[in-house]
């Protein structure tokens, strides 16, 4: 009998994607009577950086209506909901959250956010950032004296965190991905 002869493709992962890889590329002439691919050949493209393909935009504006600006300013929102997800974004382009265990005791969840899950997720680390930003002003402004609040209420509110932030994203997770 004759042995099986190795494959001609391997697929690894590297950074998150999948690459093709020919076994046979670095041969001269494969072992085999698969038909050759004449060296003009146009190769396939290559997959962006980001993941997404490489196929042409279609005419008509932004094939994802989140991404599209002007809409409920939505362009800040998403950018804000974007760096939330450290900006993995699914086959259409929606932010995919994931949860994580120091404020949600059902982690680890995944999920793509619609619309109304991304103006939720922005307005959320917007609120943060302003809240975070009154904070410093009040400190420099007052004194090191006006972190007393925020800390004693940190420390008030802080063992109830994962028990607040399961039932966010619980409603987060319900919104509708459109």
């Amino acid at each position: 009998m004759s042995q099986v002869p190795p494959p001609r493709y391997r697929i690894v992962e590297r950074d998150r994607r999948l690459i093709v890889i020919d076994n046979w590329a670095g041969d001269k002439a494969p072992s085999s009577s698969f038909p050759q691919v004449p060296p003009t050949a146009s190769l396939p493209p290559t997959p962006s950086p980001s993941g997404r393909d490489l196929l042409p935009r279609t005419s008509g504006g932004s094939a994802n209506r989140i991404a599209r600006a002007g809409e409920d300013g939505g362009t800040l929102l998403r950018q804000l909901a974007l760096a939330a997800c450290a900006g993995a974004e699914d086959a259409e382009g929606r932010p995919i959250f994931t949860s994580a265990s120091w404020f949600d005791s059902k982690a680890k969840r995944e999920f793509s956010l619609g619309r109304s899950g991304v103006e939720r997720l922005g307005g959320t680390v917007l609120a943060f950032l302003i809240f975070i930003g009154l904070i410093a002003i009040l400190a420099f402004a007052i004194g090191f004296e006006a972190l007393f609040v925020p800390v004693f209420l940190f420390v008030v509110v802080g063992k109830n965190i994962p028990a607040i932030g399961t039932r966010w994203v619980d409603r987060l997770e319900k919104l509708p991905v459109d």
